[in-house]
């Protein structure tokens, strides 16, 4: 796959009071590694009070303090997040389609490669217009240097500090070393697992920006992106609920590597009638933000 030439960007530290202070030493100390923000506090926040019905609470990750101290979103904060999101769920899906036997689940992650590449090298042009910074292009590939960062690779009491001191999206990392370490059935119910979660945060940060981001065109790169967001979920959770009905020794395998990728990029998905709905709201909230002709003119 091309890699979206990004620039390198640097980011400072989220802390919260005290808890930063008493492990500033810490984090000073790893400023030679990248720093990328999290995903979006606030949408954290808002997916747990707007979760759907059949989603497994445990689906999603815990809220660090600040995270639930936020309660708006930035432009700057919100292109980091998309490109960020929009990576891992490339990256993921390529290990996906190196470790999965099973054709459904192959050709889910054929499409988040496809979409998710369209939408980041979207953002990408809005980004570098207005002179917003964007992540490393390596981010979550083997040579990025958070692989080697302690607040990564250290003890267990550093992995829990990050809740209050750090926006190296500690979890995300977390989510690739353990992927990497699975196989087969157990390999193919994380990989929905996360792709599900991730969805959801996603959709929430993306409905955010659209309504409180005063940027028009990155409001209208998160409504113009919503829909395919929105499919993607639901057909993520489809999965989730196959996977759960299947039975822990079935798998569907494909000797030889003789898989048939039925995959068609030019080929959409049917979105539910909730994201119908949704798509229809997005395009009303988009209607109200547009300026109105002053009641003076043409006077």
């Amino acid at each position: 796959m091309t890699t979206i030439p990004w620039r390198k960007a640097s980011f400072a530290l989220v802390a919260s009071g005290a808890a930063t202070l008493a492990l500033a030493q810490d984090t000073n100390n790893n400023t030679q590694y990248q720093n990328t923000p999290s995903r979006s506090t606030a949408a954290q926040t808002e997916s747990m009070q707007h979760m759907p019905q059949n989603t497994p609470a445990g689906n999603l990750p815990p809220q660090s303090f600040p995270e639930r101290m936020l309660n708006a979103i930035t432009a700057q904060q919100f292109v980091t997040d998309a490109a960020v999101g929009g990576m891992k769920e490339i990256r993921l899906s390529e290990i996906a389609l190196e470790k999965s036997q099973n054709h459904q689940i192959r050709d889910f992650a054929n499409r988040m490669v496809h979409d998710h590449s369209e939408a980041n090298a979207k953002l990408e042009q809005i980004a570098q217009q207005k002179g917003l910074d964007l992540p490393a292009t390596n981010t979550f590939a083997a040579d990025d240097a958070n692989w080697r960062n302690p607040i990564i690779t250290g003890s267990e009491q550093v992995k829990e500090a990050y809740l209050l001191t750090t926006n190296v999206p500690v979890a995300a990392y977390q989510d690739f070393k353990r992927l990497k370490s699975l196989s087969g059935r157990e390999f193919d119910d994380a990989y929905v697992k996360v792709m599900v979660s991730d969805h959801i945060l996603t959709i929430r940060e993306f409905e955010m920006a659209q309504r409180n981001l005063s940027d028009p065109e990155l409001r209208q790169f998160a409504m113009q992106t919503l829909p395919t967001l929105r499919m993607h979920s639901e057909m993520a959770q489809r999965l989730e609920n196959e996977q759960t009905q299947m039975p822990n020794s079935s798998t569907t395998a494909y000797p030889n590597n003789s898989y048939n990728n039925n995959y068609n990029p030019n080929t959409q998905p049917t979105q539910g009638q909730q994201g119908q709905a949704d798509q229809q709201r997005d395009q009303q909230t988009l209607q109200q933000q547009q300026p109105q002709p002053s009641d003076t003119q043409g006077k």
